[in-house]
């Protein structure tokens, strides 16, 4: 519980040095084409691709966001993008309406388990561990999206993020009772 009220305390202090840092101002890079995004996310150094959803599509911008390009990820609703590393290369997840899908490096994707999908938490430093919250509740995966596990069958969730020192202890947030 301590743990907790920490990892919130510093989640709040960040982002409030964020918001109230020299310049004081959010800069809008514009985005990807079709307006309403959804999800984004930073591939982990040494890469520099950021993903981004947008109507039912996923976005690569290789240049800091000022031009995107469409992937070949699936068309549906996408509602979140967890990216990790995986050796030398880089997985990414995406929570969707058909499920969870798995593309390493961006070359091809699989949809990796088939309930719709909302939110994911994803281990950054070596992609084995997912959580997702799912139409079949809280899930895990600890080899890549294999198999799954479905470890609390609540749907009440709204979000779930992983403790980056400790990748099997997660964070989950209530629609009524909080963390």
């Amino acid at each position: 519980m301590k743990k907790a009220i920490l990892y919130s305390v510093i989640f709040c202090l960040v982002l409030i040095s964020l918001l109230y840092s020299s310049e004081g101002l959010w800069t809008s890079i514009g985005g990807p084409p079709g307006g309403y995004s959804r999800a984004a996310d930073f591939c982990p150094p040494p890469f520099t691709e950021i993903y981004a959803s947008s109507d039912s599509f996923l976005y690569v911008s290789t240049d800091n966001g000022l031009t995107w390009q469409i992937t070949a990820h699936p068309k549906t609703e996408i509602y979140d993008i967890k990216i990790g590393k995986m050796g030398s290369n880089y997985c990414i997840f995406t929570a969707t309406s058909d499920g969870i899908y798995r593309s390493f490096g961006n070359t091809s994707w699989q949809l990796v388990y088939e309930v719709a999908t909302s939110r994911l938490a994803v281990d950054r430093n070596i992609c084995s561990y997912i959580y997702a919250i799912s139409n079949a509740g809280i899930v895990r995966s600890t080899d890549l999206g294999i198999s799954w596990t479905i470890i609390h069958p609540t749907q009440q969730w709204q979000c779930i993020a992983i403790d980056p020192f400790s990748p099997q202890t997660i964070f989950i947030g209530h629609r009524t009772k909080g963390l």
